[in-house]
């Protein structure tokens, strides 16, 4: 499971917390948009939210009050947690704005394919495969 924390102040307590990549994905319709929806079963205003980042304290299973370390985030790399993380934020980011941008905001958070963002590195791997297939073929 991977954490999110979505600012909606600066207090310290002025978050809430996402777990899942629907709610992601919503985070950045209402955040883009500025409109008014719902996270984790909260109300939330879209011109309210000051950043979406990721949970570090949960991911860590620390108090949500500890100020992390550098040894923190030692851990944090050192038990694969970070590697996990990397690229998510961007990869929701981008789905919201092609869904925006071709007129299907209704379709924010519904968990739906998006052929012309996740095709193209399918279809970059399945190439390096082939190649590395091609390397490996033993001679006659």
């Amino acid at each position: 499971m991977m954490y999110f924390k979505i600012k909606i102040g600066y207090g310290k307590d002025e978050y809430i917390r996402i777990t899942t990549p629907q709610d992601l994905e919503k985070a950045f319709g209402l955040f883009i948009s500025k409109e008014d929806g719902f996270l984790a079963n909260k109300p939330v205003r879209g011109v309210d939210i000051i950043t979406i980042e990721e949970d570090w304290n949960k991911a860590l299973g620390v108090a949500e009050d500890w100020k992390l370390t550098g040894e923190d985030h030692a851990i944090l790399a050192n038990r694969g947690i970070k590697s996990k993380y990397i690229g998510v934020i961007e990869k929701y980011k981008k789905r919201v704005d092609f869904l925006i941008d071709n007129g299907q905001k209704n379709l924010i958070g519904q968990k739906v394919d998006i052929p012309e963002l996740d095709t193209p590195k399918a279809k970059e791997i399945s190439e390096q495969s082939k190649k590395l297939a091609e390397g490996m073929k033993m001679p006659e």
